[in-house]
């Protein structure tokens, strides 16, 4: 909850701005207000397919992973 929150905090300029661009009335992304409950939704839909992948580690991942640590 904590780091949800520290995320929120570093976030908040940029999602003021993706805010502003997308209710902008002569905008392009207008529908990037929309993506978010469009991916809820396939996810929700899809849950039961999702569960049943079996969950390994995927070394290679590491070599993206640990950089964007430091």
């Amino acid at each position: 909850t904590l780091a949800f929150v520290f995320l929120c905090a570093i976030a908040w300029p940029t999602l003021g701005w993706w805010v502003w661009e997308y209710t902008r009335p002569d905008s392009y992304y207008s529908h990037g207000l929309a993506l978010p409950f469009v991916v809820a939704l396939l996810l929700w839909h899809r849950r039961a397919a999702l569960r049943a992948v079996p969950k390994t580690v995927f070394l290679p991942a590491l070599f993206l992973y640990l950089p964007a640590l430091l």
